[in-house]
């Protein structure tokens, strides 16, 4: 399994989820740096439920690009009162730097009068795929009918579908 990642800070604003995750700065280097350059970056997401043994669980938003890099973002089960607001907010802003430092790549060279590279990804839609989450959850919970965990996000998951919104 690849490496997790957890959220060192989660906010809000009027559109959307903040997840500042410092640790993936590295990890995303290259994807920032392509970013600066003006290429167009197709990603894609998704949600899945890992069974770490003892009636522990883990939510994890996986998100992937075309050079076949993946990074994982994890979610205890402390965190997963947020997953109605990220379905009523929609989009995910993941930030793995506070510091408006230039990354000096090679479009702008690190001068002054250049704008700076965001370390952000920003993810339209997040709640997309939620669906998914949900269906590994209720076939978890057909082998485990009295894992009160499991209950817990199942019921975290209905709370905050409006039908039709998840797809």
């Amino acid at each position: 399994m690849a490496e997790i990642f957890f959220p060192d800070f989660v906010g809000e604003w009027d559109y959307g989820m903040v997840f500042m995750v410092s640790g993936l700065n590295e990890q995303l280097r290259n994807l920032y740096e392509r970013f600066c350059t003006g290429e167009d970056i197709n990603y894609w997401y998704g949600w899945d439920l890992v069974d770490l043994g003892e009636d522990e669980y883990l939510v994890t938003l996986s998100v992937s690009w075309e050079d076949g890099r993946t990074v994982l973002i994890g979610l205890t089960a402390e965190m997963w009162d947020l997953i109605p607001h990220l379905i009523e907010k929609q989009d995910l802003a993941l930030f793995t730097d506070w510091s408006q430092e230039c990354l000096s790549c090679t479009n702008c060279g690190g001068e002054e009068e250049q704008e700076l590279l965001p370390h952000a990804l920003f993810i339209r839609q997040a709640h997309r795929g939620l669906d998914d989450l949900a269906i590994s959850v209720m076939h978890a919970l057909e082998k485990k009918p009295q894992d009160a965990r499991l209950q817990r996000l199942q019921n975290i998951l209905i709370s905050g579908v409006v039908p039709g919104m998840l797809h």
